[in-house]
């Protein structure tokens, strides 16, 4: 008895995980939108702080489709600011862009994160 009731509350919970992650996910992908719009609009030092929080939310859950989609759009906005690039955010924009690159199995995609981190860290 006890083993079907710690069954049934297993399998509910495990029920209500997967209708909570389903029903977040389309927020995250409007999270980002929006934070790629954050950084499009600003420039200089607050186009990079934007542009972290851009990469820890993708990093954090995105698709290797939609990281791509975003990237296209982000990349050549952060060579455009990198001569701004707060020498404070160097860091963590690396440990951000590690981890995008480790999100994604496209060599191609991954090439182009690691030459930004490389940028970014030779300034």
């Amino acid at each position: 008895m006890v083993i079907i009731m710690i069954t049934a509350w297993i399998i509910v919970s495990v029920m209500v995980a997967a209708l909570l992650w389903w029903l977040l996910r389309p927020s995250c992908g409007r999270q980002q939108t929006a934070a790629l719009a954050s950084v499009l609009r600003t420039h200089g030092a607050q186009r990079w702080q934007a542009a972290l929080a851009l990469l820890r939310l993708l990093a954090m859950g995105a698709s290797e489709t939609r990281i791509n989609s975003i990237w296209q759009e982000l990349e050549a906005a952060l060579y455009q600011a990198l001569p701004d690039c707060p020498p404070q955010l160097v860091n963590d924009l690396a440990i951000a862009l590690d981890d995008l690159h480790g999100c994604c199995r496209n060599r191609s995609l991954q090439k182009r994160i690691m030459d930004l981190r490389n940028a970014v860290l030779t300034g």
